[in-house]
């Protein structure tokens, strides 16, 4: 499954939640933040990078600063 950030409207706390496609996508699926327990959160963009090596093949690592505070 993949992680999701997210980011509260009320109180601005950035967070991750770990949940399927299905369930990202779903209207219906409000995500609570874990510091107020408030609905109001929006997904935020994550930073990722790939590297291939001489083979072809790809690994794919995270970019640890992505610039949050």
């Amino acid at each position: 499954m993949p992680l999701y950030e997210y980011q509260c409207e009320k109180c601005q706390n950035q967070f991750e939640v770990l949940q399927s496609i299905t369930q990202s996508n779903d209207i219906e699926n409000q995500v609570k933040c874990p510091e107020c327990g408030k609905i109001e959160t929006k997904k935020v963009f994550s930073v990722f990078s790939s590297q291939s090596n001489q083979n072809g093949s790809s690994q794919l690592s995270t970019n640890t600063s992505s610039g949050f505070n």
